[in-house]
Formats: C-alpha cells, sequence, structure tokens
C-alpha cells in the first residue's frame, strides 16, 4: 500500500513564531474565508501536538486555548465575506481567541509543533492512500495512522459493483475527536464538507466484523449518504426496514448498508423483496 504524507513543517522556531504573528496579524487586518481557510491548514500542519493525546505537563489550558482558536479558524468555509458585521463580529472573535494563546506562544512552538523531533516521530498533519486523505485531527502517531487507515481502507476495498460509486472523488476521512459527535455513533458523515468523520477511540476503532451497529456497518452506512449526496437521490423515498430506518432520511442508507454486508435480519425482520427491489432499482441506475 503506498502512503505519502504531507510534510508542511516550518523547521526554524523564530520563524515558526514570527510566521504564526504574521498570519494572525494579517488576519486581523483583513478577515477572509480564503485566508482564514489557508491559515487553519497551516496551523494544523504546524502545531499537530495540539491535536494529540498527550498533553505537556502544565500546558493543559494553552492546548485547549490553541485547540479553540482552530476551530474557529477550520469553521472559515462559514464566513460570509460580503456582510461586513458579520466579519467585523468574526474578526473580534478571532483577536479574543487569540489573545488567550499570544502571551504563550513560545511554548506554543517548543511544545505542541514538530520542532526539534527526532526524525520519524514527528506527528503527521494527514496521510494520503490512492485518491483518500485521511486526516489526523486526533493525532495519531505515524504508526497508528498507517494502522487505522488501512484497516479503513480494506472496509472501502470490499464495496463492490455500483456501491463502489460511494467513493467517487476520493474520500475525506477525518480521525476525530469524541466531542465531536453528538451520541455514541463510530462515523458520521457531513454532507456540507463531504467529510467522514470516525470516532477515534480504541473501543470504536475495534468494533468490526459486519454485524448490525459494528464500526465497518455504520461507516458504509454514512458512505449510503454520501452516494445520495453525489448522484441525487431521494432518501425520503425508500421503505423502511430497521427501526433506525424510520428516523427521516436514513432509510436509503440503511439499505446500502444492509445490502452490502447480506444482512436481512436486525432487530426486527422485514420483507426481502424490499432489498431485492432496491438492488435491482440500482442497479439500473
Amino acid at each position: 500500500m503506498l502512503y505519502s504524507y504531507d510534510r508542511r513543517m516550518v523547521r526554524s522556531t523564530v520563524t515558526l513564531e514570527d510566521e504564526l504573528r504574521r498570519r494572525i496579524n494579517d488576519l486581523l487586518t483583513n478577515l477572509s474565508s480564503e485566508k482564514t481557510e489557508d491559515f487553519a491548514k497551516w496551523f494544523r500542519a504546524s502545531f499537530p501536538v495540539v491535536f494529540g493525546s498527550i498533553t505537556p505537563r502544565g500546558l493543559k489550558n494553552l492546548k485547549r486555548d490553541a485547540a479553540f482558536l482552530y476551530k474557529f479558524l477550520e469553521n472559515s468555509w462559514m464566513f460570509k465575506d460580503k456582510d461586513p458585521e458579520y466579519v467585523n463580529a468574526r474578526t473580534k472573535e478571532l483577536k479574543t481567541r487569540w489573545e488567550f494563546v499570544a502571551p504563550h506562544v513560545s511554548d506554543l512552538v517548543k511544545y505542541f509543533s514538530n520542532e526539534g523531533k527526532e526524525e520519524g516521530s514527528e506527528i503527521p498533519v494527514e496521510l494520503k492512500v490512492g485518491a483518500n486523505i485521511y486526516i489526523n485531527d486526533i493525532g495519531f502517531s505515524k504508526s497508528k495512522l498507517e494502522e487505522y487507515a488501512a484497516s479503513l481502507e480494506k472496509v472501502w476495498n470490499d464495496l463492490k459493483g455500483w456501491r463502489r460509486k460511494a467513493l467517487v472523488k476520493g474520500l475525506t476521512v477525518k480521525f476525530a475527536r469524541p466531542q465531536e459527535f453528538h451520541g455514541t455513533s463510530g462515523g458520521v458523515y457531513k454532507r456540507d464538507r463531504d467529510w467522514l468523520l470516525v470516532r477515534s477511540i480504541p473501543k470504536v476503532l475495534r468494533r468490526t466484523g459486519g454485524t448490525y451497529g459494528a464500526l465497518d456497518y455504520i461507516l458504509i452506512h454514512e458512505l449510503g449518504h454520501r452516494y445520495a449526496r453525489h448522484f441525487s437521490i431521494d432518501e425520503e423515498k425508500f421503505p423502511a426496514t430497521t427501526p433506525y430506518s424510520l428516523k427521516e432520511g436514513e432509510a436509503f442508507a440503511e439499505l446500502f448498508a444492509l445490502g452490502h454486508f447480506g444482512i436481512t435480519s436486525a432487530h426486527r425482520t422485514w420483507d426481502p423483496k424490499i432489498q431485492q427491489d432496491f438492488e435491482a432499482q440500482m442497479t439500473k441506475t
């Protein structure tokens, strides 16, 4: 399996600190969605330890404040550049978030960047495997990132027939913190970003096996939503099978996953003709 890494790391402590201050001042002078998005990518690449599971002693608050600053930057795609009042409000928010971090920039560079780390010990920002990109927002080591990405690649590679279209243009998979999930699900598809988020704790990442509700089932279900987005499927026009499919917009994704795994009973039994008709209909599309 071929891997490639985004190695956008700034190697000089002085340069990194100066660049951070320069970028912040530039944004505070002229905030825009494009510039903020670019800054977010740079910040995540430059300070990956902020997103890792290890916190240097005594720096819990700095790590939290830096993470809050990044979350503000990451949401730049929502900025309304043509609304001066909105841009002004966001500029004030950026200034407030920066004021918590600014006095501690030297520690941010020293303890939360990859400066001074031995070759091979850096925390990768993201990993590209073929057409797929794995974003390392949880701060996995290189070996763990490769391990979990390889595990998910096996899940995608099992897709057959018309379902493989769900992989169109390549996946962007974000190994995300549990805080980003409103519930216990192991994965969720973010339609607005076209991102697949994976809840990155060992208990979740090891729940595989193709049984109903296992991690690979959840992720294939979420790929059903991605298929529907890319191919303009009306997810409301499909019959219910499982109790979960009774929720608004979930019937198509459930049929997508159930058929992939050949599951005919999960918490209740349904007419097998539902799945047969579904497969026949989708094979024609």
